[in-house]
């Protein structure tokens, strides 16, 4: 559904349970054309996704959020400032679930804070 919106260009383990996402956000995007048009905003449920999609990358699973903790949006991504996502996440692991604190910056600004809870997604 995003293709071609983004693209994780450095994915790196930072020690312990800490890791560092590059995301390139591509301007371009139809996305863009509708939210909105002359002031291009990177709508926050893709935010969301992209930092799903770096945490199942790293855990190599398929992933779901079954739970927002917390989430703040802070700014917004505007792709004509920086087409430049830096992620940092924590990710503790139990049994059936995985807890994540994630900071998005763009252009070293803070522009999302979030806590959640992971769950493992079963096709069958």
């Amino acid at each position: 559904m995003l293709t071609g919106l983004y693209d994780i260009r450095n994915l790196t383990f930072q020690g312990g349970n800490s890791y560092n996402a590059r995301v390139i956000i591509n301007p371009g995007d139809p996305v863009f054309s509708g939210h909105f048009p002359g002031q291009p905003v990177l709508p926050g449920v893709c935010t969301l996704a992209i930092v799903k999609d770096c945490i199942c990358r790293v855990s190599e699973k398929k992933l779901r959020y079954c739970e927002m903790v917390q989430c703040k949006f802070t700014g917004m991504v505007d792709p004509s400032m920086s087409e430049i996502l830096n992620i940092d996440f924590t990710l503790i692991r139990t049994e059936e679930r995985i807890n994540v604190n994630a900071t998005v910056e763009e252009g070293g600004r803070v522009v999302m804070k979030m806590k959640a809870v992971m769950t493992e997604v079963f096709n069958g």
